[in-house]
C-alpha cells in the first residue's frame, strides 16, 4: 500500500510539473480594414479593445484555451481553441490554433458556420517573458494583442 501511494505522489508531481495554466487578458486589436456595414447599412468601425479574459490549460507543446471578449462587431462572444505551440528559437513560441467561437453569425468574419457557432484558424507569437508573456494573434481581419500570464 506504501508503494502505491508513493508512486500515486510521484505521478501527480510529474503530472503538474508538466501541465499548467495561463491567465489571458488584453485584447486590443488592429484591423486590416477600417469597418464594417451593419445590418442596417450604416459603415461603422470596428471595436478594438475586447476586454478579453480568459484561461489556458496547457503544457509545452498544446493547449485548449476559453475565452469571453467583446468581438470586432461590440458583440460578446465565447471562444474555445486547441493549439499546438513550436519553439523556433529560445523564448519564441509559433501558435497554430483551431477551434470555435460565438458573436460572428451572419458576419463576414464567419468562414464557417456550425448553427450559432463558427469554425476559426488563427495564428500567433508569443514571447517568453518571465511574469507577463505577450502574444500577437492573427484572427481573419484582425491582430489581437494579448497577454498570458502562467500560475
Amino acid at each position: 500500500m506504501k508503494w502505491l501511494l508513493l508512486l500515486i505522489l510521484l505521478t501527480a508531481t510529474t503530472v503538474s510539473a508538466e501541465n499548467y495554466f495561463t491567465a489571458v487578458v488584453g485584447g486590443t486589436s488592429v484591423h486590416i480594414e477600417d469597418g464594417y456595414d451593419d445590418f442596417d447599412g450604416t459603415f461603422k468601425k470596428f471595436n478594438n479593445s475586447h476586454n478579453l479574459l480568459g484561461i489556458e490549460y496547457r503544457n509545452i507543446d498544446y493547449g485548449v484555451t476559453v475565452l469571453r471578449f467583446e468581438n470586432s462587431y461590440f458583440d460578446t462572444s465565447y471562444m474555445l481553441t486547441g493549439s499546438k505551440y513550436y519553439q523556433p528559437i529560445d523564448n519564441v513560441e509559433v501558435i497554430v490554433s483551431t477551434g470555435i467561437v460565438s458573436g460572428y453569425t451572419n458576419r463576414p468574419a464567419c468562414i464557417v458556420a456550425l448553427n450559432s457557432m463558427c469554425a476559426i484558424v488563427a495564428v500567433g507569437i508569443q514571447l517568453d517573458t518571465p511574469i507577463f508573456k505577450p502574444r500577437l494573434t492573427w484572427y481573419g481581419t484582425a491582430f489581437v494583442l494579448t497577454l498570458t500570464l502562467e500560475f
